[in-house]
C-alpha cells in the first residue's frame, strides 16, 4: 500500500501494542484470530465508558444535521427540511430519542433547538 511490506506492518502493530500497554493506557491495541488488529477500551475501563457509548452513536446523516442545527438553532423543520431534504424527519427523531436536540410548535411546523446535553457533550 504505502511500500510497506506485511511483516514490517505486524513489527509496527506489535511494537503500538507493546508501548499502550508499558504506558498502561485505557485503550488497548489487539489482534484477533484472524489477524485483524482492533483498538478498543480496556475492559477494566468499559464501567466507566459505558453509559457514554451508546449515547455517542449518531449515524453519519444525523450528524450532519446536527452540525447544521448548531449553526441555525432554532431553526423550524419546515427549513431544514428546504436546506437538507427529507431525511431529516428521521434525522430529527433520532437527535431527539438521543437528547441532542427539542423541537417546540412554532404555527405548522416545530423550531429544532439544541439541548444542555448538546452543549455538555460537545463542551460549548
Amino acid at each position: 500500500m504505502w511500500g510497506l511490506h506485511p511483516t514490517k506492518i505486524q513489527k509496527m502493530m506489535e511494537d503500538l501494542s507493546s508501548q499502550y500497554e508499558t504506558f498502561g493506557s485505557s485503550i488497548e491495541i489487539t489482534q484477533d484470530s484472524d489477524k485483524k488488529w482492533y483498538m478498543r477500551v480496556r475492559s477494566s475501563y468499559a464501567p466507566a465508558v459505558k453509559q457514554f457509548a451508546g449515547e455517542a452513536e449518531i449515524s453519519k446523516r444525523a450528524l450532519r444535521t446536527l452540525a447544521y442545527v448548531s449553526k441555525n438553532n432554532r431553526i423550524t423543520k419546515r427549513n431544514l427540511f428546504k436546506r437538507l431534504g427529507g431525511s431529516i424527519y428521521e434525522d430529527v427523531k433520532e437527535l431527539e430519542e438521543k437528547g441532542f436536540i427539542e423541537t417546540t410548535p412554532f404555527g405548522r411546523t416545530k423550531k429544532v433547538h439544541l439541548t444542555q446535553k448538546f452543549r455538555d457533550y460537545f463542551e460549548m
